[in-house]
């Protein structure tokens, strides 16, 4: 008999730690929210009174917010429409870089490093709507290649390097120690990917050097330069 009691009241206690845990999660989520609200309207308040100093915390603050929102949501739907409000958020953010470059306020930096964050806001967008749509196999037949397979694209791999020397990795800023790892990768998924170096034409030649020596020591056969030239 005693050791039924024990066996009843072991899971009975299992099951209260697991909803204090719970409860504890929800709170942490509730306090969040609030914290970071209440940084939007400090924000606010600061921009109402003409006493904001950094018209990028206002932004800072509210993608903070948004970010928050997105990533605890609970269904796909509101993930995307906390997901359409960062896009539009980033919009109105390059609008507003674009405009201080005229004014001479800012360069072009600036206004790259904008675009790049609206760019990977609509990618994740994107990704999020996929994902509550996944796409419909095609039922019809592959076109026939010369050997009588079917052909696909080559799957590409890009590497930007700005005139700072910053590193970008398909879109995602990174280091020389993580280049040869994620190179190693994308060899391994693939055999037949292109890779393709894109570079600033006041990038450091050095840099250049060493991403196509990089390329080479992870078997890439296939990679092509594009430079682009400031206007």
């Amino acid at each position: 008999m005693k050791t039924t009691v024990v066996l009843f009241i072991i899971p009975l206690f299992a099951a209260s730690i697991a909803r204090a845990d719970e409860t504890e999660y929800a709170r942490i989520l509730k306090e969040r929210d609030a914290t970071l609200s209440k940084l939007v309207a400090l924000e606010e308040m600061r921009a109402a009174s003409g006493t904001m100093t950094n018209p990028a915390d206002f932004v800072s603050a509210r993608l903070a917010l948004m970010t928050f929102r997105r990533d605890t949501a609970k269904t796909n739907d509101e993930k995307i429409k906390q997901q359409e409000l960062i896009v539009a958020l980033c919009e109105k953010q390059l609008e507003s870089v674009k405009s201080r470059q005229k004014d001479g306020l800012v360069g072009m930096q600036e206004v790259l490093t904008a675009t790049d964050a609206l760019l990977q806001a609509r990618q994740t967008l994107e990704e999020l709507k996929q994902a509550a749509n996944p796409p419909t196999p095609n039922p019809a037949f592959p076109k026939a290649g010369a050997a009588g397979k079917a052909q696909t694209a080559s799957p590409s791999t890009t590497i930007a390097m700005e005139k700072d020397g910053a590193l970008l990795f398909n879109g995602q800023k990174t280091t020389k120690d993580q280049l040869a790892r994620l190179l190693a990768q994308a060899r391994a998924s693939d055999r037949d990917t292109t890779v393709h170096i894109k570079t600033d034409e006041n990038c450091p030649l050095e840099k250049v050097r060493f991403v196509m020596d990089a390329c080479r020591k992870e078997g890439f056969g296939k990679f092509f330069m594009e430079t682009r030239y400031q206007q």
